[in-house]
């Protein structure tokens, strides 16, 4: 069935397909699955939001996924019918390859009636849409009573040796406004106007997550030559065994805590539990978006 912009496709019928192929970011060139499997980050990510998600049959659950589609694959392999929700028209094509229904993002609200899913999980997004609160509005809204909201962002520290090399990626900014991720208590401040957070994962210490900021730079620079994708490639095979290096590293630094932060919130009926919100007419969320210089 051909792809529409804004519609979802069914692939149910398209048979077995070619060897998966997974992109690097928006627009770009496709890579082998091959590759990903190298990608230690991506699948470090994909366990541990797996693992606070407990994917269960007969439920339905939405992947909004900003990054690379092997993490979509990967939850799309256990229990529950998955539908994804994609940022580009390349990165539907991609996950048509594995996930029966694709929609394409064209801001919200998103196509889904009210009380559609059991669960949404957002990866490497969040902490990139111009304004979070929407999004915590939108999300209370498809979600059934008690749906699980699966969060993943980065640790945002007032003081972090992994800042210059933050600020030189585009996926740490939101338009034109820099943002490094988020605290907990952000977090918790943010959403608690319409769910509970049940459970707050740090992950990815400083070493790995130094491994893939570097990964990322470099990525970055080389889809501006003209052999590009030998390059990219040759650059995931050298890291492979960095991020081995930097896990084993990683152990050793007992007292560091991740750099990343997975998070699992329940939906609860909407609720200004800001004193001050109630005064100003406003939500509680919206007393804790600061710009962060």
């Amino acid at each position: 069935m051909p792809y529409h912009k804004g519609m979802a496709v069914n692939d149910s019928s398209r048979g077995e397909l070619p060897r998966l192929s997974f992109h690097l970011g928006p627009d770009e060139n496709d890579y082998s699955l091959e590759l990903f499997r190298q990608a230690e980050p991506a699948q470090v990510r994909a366990d541990h939001l797996i693992r606070l998600l407990n994917p269960r049959r007969g439920e339905r659950y939405l992947d909004v996924n900003g990054g690379d589609a092997i993490v979509s694959q990967r939850l799309s392999r256990n229990e529950g019918e998955w539908v994804a929700l994609a940022w580009t028209p390349s990165a539907v094509e991609l996950r048509q390859r594995f996930m029966a229904m694709v929609h394409l993002f064209q801001g919200l609200p998103l196509p889904f009636e009210t009380s559609t899913f059991d669960a949404v999980v957002m990866t490497e997004i969040f902490h990139r849409v111009p304004d979070p609160r929407e999004w915590v509005t939108e999300c209370h809204r498809i979600l059934k009573p008690g749906g699980r909201w699966i969060l993943e962002v980065p640790f945002f520290r007032p003081f972090s040796p992994l800042r210059p090399l933050q600020r030189r990626l585009p996926a740490f900014y939101a338009g034109g406004e820099f943002r490094p991720g988020f605290s907990p208590q952000g977090l918790f401040e943010l959403l608690k106007v319409g769910f509970d957070v049940h459970a707050v994962v740090p992950y990815s210490r400083f070493f790995l997550t130094l491994a893939d900021l570097l990964l990322q730079q470099a990525v970055r620079r080389a889809r501006y030559r003209s052999d590009s994708h030998r390059r990219i490639r040759r650059l995931y095979a050298m890291a492979f065994p960095l991020f081995r290096l930097a896990e084993g590293l990683d152990r050793l630094c007992l007292l560091s805590r991740g750099y990343r932060l997975a998070v699992l919130a329940r939906r609860h009926v909407w609720r200004d539990r800001s004193p001050l919100g109630r005064f100003l007419g406003q939500p509680a969320a919206a007393h804790v978006i600061r710009p962060i210089r």
